[in-house]
């Protein structure tokens, strides 16, 4: 993936950085975003990036994606995994380097 680097939980940085990364993947396609889905986005990236920390603190390997419900794996679940799986994992620990690019 262009431009993107390795999301570790927890840094202030890391957050911002991880807002504008998940702002910017859901608006690409979209031509004209109100203030107030931009608002939206940045409160669920919140969500998400809390629901990350909380999981990892009580040792759990996924958590439940606020958006869509489905279980995401942790940074730390990666890590045991030990390998990229190359599935474009939202918080891939080796900066997604098994990640296939599209054929264009």
């Amino acid at each position: 993936m262009h431009g993107m680097s390795v999301f570790i939980p927890g840094r202030s940085s890391d957050i911002i950085r991880f807002t504008h990364f998940f702002i910017w993947n859901i608006s690409r396609n979209k031509r004209h975003m109100s203030k107030q889905n931009i608002a939206d986005m940045k409160d669920l990236a919140k969500d998400i990036e809390e629901s990350h920390r909380l999981a990892v603190a009580q040792g759990f390997n996924t958590y439940v994606d606020p958006a869509t419900g489905y279980n995401v794996f942790t940074a730390e679940a990666h890590k045991k995994r030990g390998v990229c799986c190359g599935n474009s994992c939202r918080h891939c620990p080796f900066n997604h380097i098994n990640v296939k690019q599209k054929q264009s």
